[in-house]
């Protein structure tokens, strides 16, 4: 038997069946967040070239106010800079805190984003001071109020979602009979245990998608416990999990 002591950051686990083969916790991304990350890297390209052509326009070609770009401008780029760094870093490449517990009955799963205490506080001023400063734009370059409509509009609502910030604990549990794919992705440390669609199950029994993610020494150790108590029609696969 295998077990893992869970480090400083795990979440209360509750009893289960089954003699205990493993538990762990481990901290890693829910999803593969690739495409989501160019997506960032050319908002982030564009935020910069419009700062530093508005700091050209204002310090080197001294144009007045109504002489400057406005997309291209300083304004533009910090709004820009902002936002990305806002979704990128409390949204796409958000991370999650894993507790799993493996029995020889089931997999147990308790789960919750990860945050440091402070979180809670922290967000709240900064989602003040985000609304403040969009709105301080706004007024400033009227022309821009379309931004409203665009990822401004998106970023304040989030940030309004924000000010009443919670941080749950949610749970997953599954037994071993149910899932008949395992999917390893190797490049993530992720093994994906799930169910291939049936139309003939109802959808509620039918649906199951359980992403374990592991320590790279350890993958091969739960696959070999995914091989034992798995049904034995259950295929094994390796290569990228898309999810």
């Amino acid at each position: 038997m295998t077990t893992l002591i869970p480090d400083k950051n795990a979440i209360e686990q509750a009893p289960i069946t089954g003699d205990v083969q493993m538990s762990w916790t481990i901290k890693a991304l829910p999803h593969n967040t690739s495409i989501m990350d160019m997506g960032m890297i050319v908002l982030t390209l564009i935020g910069l070239t419009a700062l530093l052509n508005g700091i050209y326009e204002i310090f080197y070609l001294e144009l007045p106010l109504r002489q400057r770009s406005t997309f291209l401008s300083a304004h533009f780029g910090i709004v820009c800079l902002c936002m990305t760094l806002y979704f990128w870093t409390l949204v796409i490449r958000q991370k999650y805190i894993y507790h799993y517990v493996v029995t020889d009955k089931e997999i147990d799963v308790k789960y919750k984003t990860h945050f440091p205490k402070f979180a809670g506080t922290f967000f709240k001023w900064l989602s003040g001071i985000f609304i403040f400063t969009v709105f301080i734009f706004i007024i400033f370059n009227p022309s821009a109020a379309w931004l409203l409509a665009g990822p401004a509009g998106i970023s304040i609502v989030s940030a309004i979602h924000l000010l009443n910030w919670e941080n749950p604990t949610k749970s997953l549990r599954f037994t071993w009979d149910r899932p008949n794919l395992v999917i390893t992705d190797r490049k993530r440390n992720l093994v994906a245990i799930q169910r291939r669609h049936n139309p003939e199950m109802r959808l509620e029994d039918n649906y199951l998608y359980i992403p374990v993610h592991l320590h790279k020494a350890d993958i091969d150790k739960f696959l070999v416990l995914a091989k034992k108590f798995t049904r034995p029609s259950t295929d094994f696969e390796e290569g990228r999990d898309k999810n």
